[in-house]
């Protein structure tokens, strides 16, 4: 049960972390001047926001990964 509600902490954490960068770079977006690719994750490398976005997708990775261990060692128990 606690590595369930880490796991679900995690997820909500990195979701959150990611879906704010996100926002922000749809509103920084027209200031960036020229562009190369995707126009919103250009934005996101120019106003150095990388990092924090690489962070929250690894926070929800780890996070999803933790709830699909308890959920499957939960049905090994109860088999």
């Amino acid at each position: 049960m606690k590595k369930a509600i880490i796991g679900s902490t995690f997820l909500l954490s990195g979701i959150l972390v990611s879906m704010s960068i996100l926002i922000t770079g749809v509103i920084l977006e027209p200031t960036v001047g020229s562009w190369n690719g995707s126009r919103l994750l250009t934005t996101i490398s120019v106003k150095e926001l990388s990092v924090p976005f690489a962070i929250g997708i690894i926070l929800s990775i780890i996070g999803l990964l933790i709830l699909i261990i308890e959920l499957c060692n939960k049905k090994d128990r109860t088999a």
